[in-house]
């Protein structure tokens, strides 16, 4: 999904909607992908590791993603699921990381 097919179709109303989330999930994947974690000194296991890479992807969503999906203008309960929906790609993606890292 680029930036490209979110300005031509985003003001179809079922269309546009179904695109917009898909990019909002597709920028979560890049902005996961590109971010850099510290994971030599994680100690933490279980709920402490699970707590941190929420924050974290919580952060990071916030920082990064945010401003675009507010500025798409969805509805509310739209915008609550492509937000929650881009946190957790974040952390499922940070999660394999640590794994990848630790093993």
């Amino acid at each position: 999904m680029s930036k490209t097919l979110v300005n031509v179709f985003g003001w179809v109303p079922v269309v546009g909607t179904s695109i917009k989330v898909a990019y909002v999930s597709k920028r979560a994947l890049e902005i996961a992908n590109g971010t850099k974690m510290d994971f030599s000194d994680a100690a933490e296991h279980g709920v402490e590791l699970e707590t941190q890479i929420n924050e974290f992807a919580t952060a990071a969503y916030e920082e990064h993603l945010k401003p675009e999906v507010d500025a798409f203008g969805l509805p509310g309960f739209v915008t609550d699921k492509a937000s929650a929906k881009a946190i957790d790609i974040i952390s499922s993606q940070l999660k394999k990381k640590y794994t990848s890292k630790v093993s």
